[in-house]
């Protein structure tokens, strides 16, 4: 019997934020479907898709929440915390900003899930290691504030794939 056939242990809602055009919808795109679209538009308010993933022998229905990154969007995309187990919180690592944004997200995270359970599993990921001749934020740096903030930590790249899976497991 395949994962898909059999009854879901666990049903999962994740929420991927961050700022805009640090590629959420690509890291979700390439989770969910192995695909990468090079002609991606802006996510409006949110997109979800559901992955059914195999964790130490248990059948997981990840419910993933794309939430757009724009201020105009914030809003709306506040609403779908509700709910959510956690979240991966994505930084570019070629834009500083970005990162330096990050602290923002950690702490819109904080206020609104706090309203919904204790301890929001956590996940810092700095996208676009395939380029890495551009980085501006070392992996070093992204460390520390996950250490800080009680969140996990993993470098991935949409485009290739590297560690997208790996995110999404732990």
């Amino acid at each position: 019997m395949t994962s898909a056939n059999r009854k879901h242990d666990q049903v999962m809602k994740i929420l991927v934020i961050g700022d805009t055009g640090v590629g959420k919808t690509q890291f979700v795109n390439k989770f969910a479907r192995d695909q990468f679209e090079h002609d991606v538009k802006p996510t409006v308010g949110v997109e979800y898709v559901t992955k059914t993933i195999v964790v130490k022998g248990h059948v997981v229905c990840l419910h993933i929440w794309d939430l757009a990154g724009r201020d105009m969007f914030r809003s709306i995309t506040n609403a779908y915390y509700s709910g959510a187990v956690g979240a991966l919180i994505v930084y570019d690592i070629t834009k500083i900003r970005t990162f330096d944004n990050t602290t923002y997200w950690f702490e819109n995270l904080a206020s609104r899930m706090s309203e919904y359970i204790d301890c929001p599993v956590t996940m810092l990921v700095g996208n676009k290691v395939d380029l890495r001749h551009q980085r501006s934020v070392p992996s070093e740096a992204a460390i520390r504030v996950a250490k800080q903030r009680g969140a996990s930590f993993v470098e991935t790249s949409a485009l290739t794939g590297s560690d997208v899976t790996k995110a999404l497991h732990r």
